[in-house]
This record gives structure tokens, sequence and C-alpha cells, in this order.
């Protein structure tokens, strides 16, 4: 007969405690008491009941049994530290604790019954407090009391524990309370502490309150009178009080208040000619360029000095002289050569040192950042390559070019994986989906399509923009797709339905990047022209947006003559790299 888990975990079980003489008979030890599944609404009690008995509240909840004994010998020891070993300076702030620390304390041991007991704890230690009138009054009343229901009988003890005994100590002399306590272990004191006193600590900065809001009380008709006034005061509070109703409009007009806007970080490219692509690593920092003359640049931005250069090997001649040996400069970029036609994009693989970069020359390299070296050349395209994207989830590559296709690589492999057909005119922007299962692709005939990466179907189809798409971007909760293009809108789209939910409206040339930030809580767009919008994603129900209304959080104007592209990093910084307008020399301007 074959056993279900269930049992084979109680039998094992069972095994083990026997083994570890936990059990001794079968009769202390029964497999039907032993529980190893419970119900949903049974775990949601559990995490409940461990919720409230938490670390926080470990103190409040612990089972202390009201030990005369032990409950004097802490309070004795608590005194003698205070009046003998404690500093100097802090006695007369925790000298205050002990008077009523000692009538609370009174009134929980109470609870155990000791009537005979606690009294004589009374009569020991109330000579320390008779000084004031106050203190006198409250003692002659806590003598009459036998039960905790005689409090409500007694308006001053009733006072007292109405509300927390408030006490202003400075930083050290908490400190020191805290270390005497932990270092003791006096449970009952930290649960007396704990549950009636409000321990406030006074900064060096903050003034002293004034006598009538502090509990020092010259009488016990004072304390009363404070105790009342301070209760009707709560129960009279509503909403119609002018204070309050100027407090909600200051969190509402902070709460209404647009979004304060992040900080951009722009790169500008200075005596560059014809850069046509960009890409910035994560961390910031290394920026890699992309010419018309199929070079690429790798640049450090954080004024990091990259390491030397691979020194190439040569054979010296019998004839040649010992080279003098001088340690290689370091310098501040690379240059990679390898293509035969113009970059069109670049881009690092995440948690890598490697670096795509696709070509007009219809392939694909990776280059070793650290060796300056090609490590592999993918072939596949027909026709040159517009774009590229890279799922960082297993390192798959998508690559879309003029020949209206869309493929899939491996880099483990030279040769594309599958094949993505169904556009009529040219790929130029692709974007991975976060999970990695799902690849948009944007074309020159105005559509965008979602493509399934497992299976190579398409899934979706998003038709409305009036000109060619150049760029996208996943949200990412990965609900929603941005695409923009030469139609100068940016519309966004919800997956689930394939409808459009905004369509943003505002840049005065075509936009050549779209960016959500980290959280999903902003939307970048970028134009050629280096305008940079940030939209607020809270407003994506409305169905036209323009740039001119007060929806439109932030507007960047970058002293840029192209830019070529905008993300965001970790911790939400917009980055944008653009190229600076060239400066003419002297010679050039004579000419002109």
């Amino acid at each position: 007969m074959k056993r279900s888990g269930s049992d084979l975990i109680r039998t094992n079980v069972v095994s083990y405690l026997k083994r570890r003489n936990y059990i001794v008979d079968s009769d202390h030890f029964r497999k039907s008491d032993l529980v190893v599944s419970e119900t949903s609404h049974e775990m949601a009690v559990s995490a409940l009941i461990e919720k409230d008995a938490s670390r926080l509240n470990s103190i409040i909840f612990s089972s202390i049994n009201n030990d005369l004994a032990q409950a004097e010998q802490q309070f004795v020891k608590l005194k003698t530290w205070i009046t003998d070993k404690c500093e100097e300076k802090c006695r007369s702030e925790l000298s205050e604790l002990l008077f009523p620390l000692f009538c609370h304390l009174y009134l929980e041991i109470i609870r155990g019954g000791h009537r005979q007991a606690t009294s004589k704890f009374l009569k020991r230690y109330q000579e320390l407090f008779m000084n004031t009138e106050y203190s006198r009054d409250i003692i002659k009343e806590l003598s009459t009391v036998l039960t905790t229901q005689d409090i409500n009988n007694l308006p001053l003890l009733q006072a007292f524990r109405s509300c927390k005994y408030e006490v202003k100590l400075s930083c050290r002399a908490m400190a020191n309370l805290r270390k005497y306590l932990t270092t003791h272990s006096h449970v009952i004191l930290l649960q007396v502490l704990q549950t009636w006193f409000d321990l406030e600590v006074q900064t060096e900065n903050n003034t002293p309150e004034e006598d009538e809001d502090s509990l020092k009380f010259a009488s016990s008709d004072d304390m009363v009178n404070y105790c009342k006034n301070y209760l009707n005061k709560l129960g009279s509070f509503n909403n119609d009080d002018s204070e309050m109703r100027q407090l909600k409009d200051s969190f509402r007009s902070v709460s209404d208040s647009p979004t304060p806007p992040p900080p951009l970080l722009l790169y500008t490219l200075h005596n560059t000619e014809h850069p046509t692509c960009t890409d910035v690593n994560k961390l910031s920092k290394l920026l890699a360029v992309g010419y018309l003359n199929s070079e690429i640049n790798v640049f450090t931005v954080n004024e990091i000095k990259l390491a030397p250069s691979m020194r190439r090997a040569t054979i010296n001649l019998a004839c040649d002289s010992e080279p003098i040996d001088h340690p290689p400069p370091e310098r501040k970029y690379y240059m990679l050569r390898g293509h035969n036609g113009p970059l069109s994009a670049v881009t690092f693989i995440p948690g890598t040192e490697m670096l795509l970069s696709a070509s007009h020359d219809k392939t694909m390299r990776v280059w070793s950042v650290p060796t300056q070296s090609c490590a592999a050349i993918y072939k596949g395209h027909n026709y040159p390559i517009w774009c590229m994207g890279v799922n960082s989830l297993s390192y798959c590559v998508a690559t879309g070019s003029h020949d209206r296709t869309a493929r899939l690589w491996n880099l483990d492999r030279t040769y594309p994986l599958r094949i993505l057909a169904g556009h009529t005119m040219d790929v130029n922007c692709l974007q991975f989906h976060s999970n990695g299962k799902y690849l948009a692709t944007g074309s020159a005939d105005k559509s965008v399509r979602l493509w399934s990466v497992t299976d190579g179907m398409m899934v979706r189809v998003f038709a409305g923009h009036s000109g060619s798409i150049q760029t996208l971007a996943f949200s990412p909760n990965g609900q929603y797709l941005a695409s923009a293009g030469d139609d100068r809108h940016v519309r966004v789209w919800d997956l689930a339905s394939g409808t459009t939910i905004a369509d943003l409206r505002g840049h005065s040339n075509y936009i050549i990047g779209v960016n959500w930030s980290k959280d999903g809580s902003m939307l970048a767009s970028a134009s050629v022209d280096g305008t940079i919008l940030l939209w607020n994603a809270k407003n994506f129900k409305t169905k036209s947006i323009s740039s001119d209304s007060q929806e439109v959080p932030a507007k960047y104007t970058a002293n840029c003559i192209n830019m070529l592209s905008l993300r965001y990093l970790q911790g939400n910084l917009l980055v944008a790299i653009g190229t600076a307008p060239l400066k003419l020399t002297q010679q050039q301007q004579q000419t002109t």
C-alpha cells in the first residue's frame, strides 16, 4: 500500500524523536498529534499572531508573573545605580523616573493578589518620596488600594493612570538607561516603562517647554485639572479646527503638486565628426560611440583612466637595437576597428565587459572591452542592420534590418536562431519585454508588432502612428509600451487590450528616444533637436496631453545640435547623450 507524503513525514519525525530519546513510549506521543500541514485560514491566523507578537512588541506580549520579590529586587538595583553609580550629569534626570516607576510597579504587583506583601513594599520605600505634597497625596491613595478596581474610585490615581507619564531625557541619559536595562535584563521594569512611560529624548537644540506642558505638579489638584483639560481637549478636537484645516491644505498642496524633476546627466561629444549611435553602461562608467567612418570609441566618463592597451607581438631581427622598455601610457578612450560600414547601433551587455555593435556591413560584432579585440562576428542579414537589443535574462540578442525582418541570436552561435518576418518596411527599433518572453519591433511601415520569443509567433499589432517609428520602451511593470518616431507623438499602449491609453504631444521635431523611470512613474522622451520632456505616468488615462498644459512635469533643452540617445540608469538617473555644436577655428572663420 502506497503511503502519502504526510504519513512519511510523520513516520520519519517519530523515528528521529525516538532515536534522540524524546519519546519513551507510544502513550506519550501519537502520530495523529503531529500536525505537518495546515489550512489557509490557520496559516493566516498564525501569520497574524506572529506579526502582532513581533520583536517590537515582545515586551508588551511577554508573560511575566507579578513576582513581588523579583520586582522589588529590580527596583532597588535601579535606585542604587541611579543614586551611586550613574554619571553625575544624568542623576537628576533619571531620578525623575523613580517615583512614577514605584507607583506603577506597586499597582502592577497588586494584580498578583499579595496584599500584605505589597503593603510592606509600599511602607518600606514610601519615605523616599515624601518630599512634595503631590507625592504624599499619591502615596496616601496608594495605601488604600486593595484591588485594581479601587483605582476607578480614586480621582488622583485615575488621572495618574489615564495617560502615559512623560519624562524628558538627554541623549546621554537615555543611552545610559538603555545600557543598564539591557545589561541587567530587568524585564519587569522594561514592561512598566514600555506601557506607562513616554520617554522623550531632548536634543541640545531643543528648548525646554513651559512648566504647564510638563508633568511636574506642585499639588495633586494641579495634576487632576491638567488631566481633565488634556482629555477635554482631545474630545473637542475635530476637523473644523483652523490649524488642522491648514495642515490638511498643506498636505494636499504637496500631494497634488507635480513630481520634482529628476536630475539630468548630459554627455556632450565635442570635436567629433559624424557620430551615429551611443550607449552608456548601467554603472555610468563607460561610454561607447559609433561613427560614420566605421570606428567605435569607448570613453571613460568618471575621470577613471582606462588600462593600457595590449602590446602587439613583434619579432626582432639581429640588426635591431634593444628597444627601450617604456610603460604604455594610460588613455581616456579605446578605438575599436573592424566594421566595413557606418555604425548603426552599439550596446553594452549587462553584467559583462562585452560590447555589441551593428553596422551597415550587415554584420554584428562582439567586442571585449578589456582586451580591445573582436570576440565574434555574426552574419545573417541580407541588408544593413539598423537596430539591436539585448535580453538581460538570457543574453539573447535581437537585430532589425533593412531586409524587413528581425532576427534572434544566441551569442554562442554565429547564425540567427529565429527570423521574425511580418513588417512591410524597414525594422528601425526593437525592445525586449521585462520578462524576456516577448519582443516589440517598430518599423517604417508605421506599425508596432509584438512577437513571442519562444515560438516566433506574432502576438499583437499596434497601429496608429502617422510616421516611421524610431524608438520603443516597455514600462517596468510590463503592462505598457511607449512608441515614438517621425510623427512627433509619443503613444502609450496597453498590452492587454492593444489600445492607446495616451497620445503625448509636445515635440517640434522627430523623436529619437523614449525611456521609463525605474519605478514607472515617469516617461522621458527626447527629440533630435535636444528637447527632453518628462511625462507623469499617473495621467496616462487621459487620451491626449499637450505640453502646454500643466500635465508635463519638466522640460529640458540641451545645447546639442543632435541628440543621440536617452535612458534611465540606476537610482532614476536620466542620462542623455548628444553632440555639441562644432567650433570653427580662426583659420576656418577667416575662410568663411
